[in-house]
């Protein structure tokens, strides 16, 4: 899980991932401006949903690639090449 921690540190200075954060704290303002308390509840929702499957997402696809690369490397090592 370290790996993860870095990427999304390394994440978190990449500026294409601050401007597009700023343009989602952005847009998120005006929707609250314009939505009730109980809309703007389940947009809260909504988004955090959409955070953890992304989240998850990412952790599997790091997994996927990890046991990807472990067997790669057992074939070549039985293989010879």
């Amino acid at each position: 899980m370290k790996t993860i921690d870095q990427l999304w540190d390394h994440l978190e200075q990449d500026p294409d991932v601050l401007a597009l954060k700023e343009k989602l704290s952005l847009l998120e303002a005006q929707i609250k401006a314009h939505t009730s308390d109980e809309v703007w509840q389940l947009l809260l929702q909504w988004e955090a949903e959409w955070a953890a499957y992304a989240t998850l997402c990412a952790q599997r696809m790091y997994e996927w690639a990890s046991q990807s690369s472990a067997l790669e490397g057992q074939t070549n090592t039985e293989t010879g090449e």
